[in-house]
């Protein structure tokens, strides 16, 4: 085991960012990939990732930054395909005990807005729209931002 010392920390955290690029890149290769070809996408990146992985030197620091990046597009993209297939025709049940609430949580089924799960979309998604009013109607905003107006002209 390694003495924690300053040289080890800043190791640890340049693997941690390297990673985490290459997670949120993978998704935004993922995010230009057309529907129909999504999950033969993921496999692939998931897949060259890997590869990437194993055959990267980390000697140095370049090399520890690119297979940092490789690991972190490889293990999300392989999550990815993993709860997706897991969630087909899934739904979120809130009268699970602690191991169903276990599950649900580790395949992504856990969160306050998870709803039906098909082909990998939540039919429910709150986060889509543009204001959370009663019947998202976007004029209560229209409205409001009129009386709003009109309560400050006296500042004109």
């Amino acid at each position: 085991m390694k003495k924690l010392n300053q040289e080890t920390v800043a190791n640890a955290v340049m693997n941690l960012v390297a990673v985490s690029v290459g997670v949120m890149v993978s998704d935004g290769l993922v995010a230009v990939i057309p529907d129909n070809e999504k999950q033969i996408g993921k496999l692939g990146i998931a897949g060259a990732g890997l590869a990437g992985v194993a055959m990267l030197p980390t000697k140095n620091t370049k090399g520890k930054i690119l297979s940092g990046l490789a690991l972190g597009a490889s293990v999300k993209q392989a999550y990815n395909l993993v709860t997706d297939a897991l969630k087909q025709g899934k739904t979120k049940d809130p009268e699970a005990g602690v191991a169903g609430k276990f599950i649900q949580g580790s395949i992504g089924l856990a969160c306050a807005n998870d709803g039906v799960w098909q082909g990998g979309q939540n039919t429910q998604s709150h986060l889509a729209s543009p204001v959370m009013f009663p019947n998202n109607d976007v004029m209560v905003i229209e409205q409001e931002h009129q009386n709003i107006n009109r309560d400050l002209s006296f500042m004109a």
